[in-house]
């Protein structure tokens, strides 16, 4: 059982991390055509400058999706010998293009499953605008096994 409490150990609960995130204009346009999402308002900036927002807006799978990708990116620097189980996002408040933003995630608990050969790791974060909204709340959930690669 010391591999285990090995695994544990890579994570404390309520230890958090940041990044700082911006979606320019042109992220916001490609991500939408990308994935197809033809919402004006992430592509088309006449349109959305005289829309109740004021310009373009970020899709919130655009959001959901760097979020997420953060919470893969902390996981994988601490152990590669993991997979993502779960994710869930609530949309506060439209997401500027070009917004200077602060994603914050952080551990909140973690569970140890035996039957599945390791720990279920789960984070609770947020993006936060500049003036210190929540715009996006999420949480995710990774399994993070006992056996570590050899190396």
């Amino acid at each position: 059982m010391s591999e285990s409490v090995e695994v544990k150990a890579h994570y404390t609960i309520g230890e958090t991390f940041v990044k700082e995130m911006c979606f320019t204009k042109a992220d916001t346009r490609n991500f939408s055509e990308f994935i197809g999402d033809s919402n004006p308002l992430h592509l088309d900036e006449d349109y959305a400058r005289k829309s109740r927002f004021g310009g373009l807006i970020v899709a919130g799978a655009h959001t959901a999706g760097a979020m997420a990708a953060f919470t893969a990116t902390f996981t994988t620097a601490r152990t590669t010998n993991n997979v993502g189980l779960e994710i869930a996002f609530r949309f506060r408040r439209a997401v500027m293009a070009d917004e200077k933003l602060r994603c914050e995630w952080k551990v909140a608990a973690i569970e140890d499953k035996p039957k599945m050969n390791g720990y279920i790791v789960t984070f609770e974060g947020a993006l936060y605008n500049a003036a210190g909204e929540a715009a996006v709340t999420g949480q995710t959930r990774t399994l993070v096994f006992y056996e570590q690669p050899a190396g």
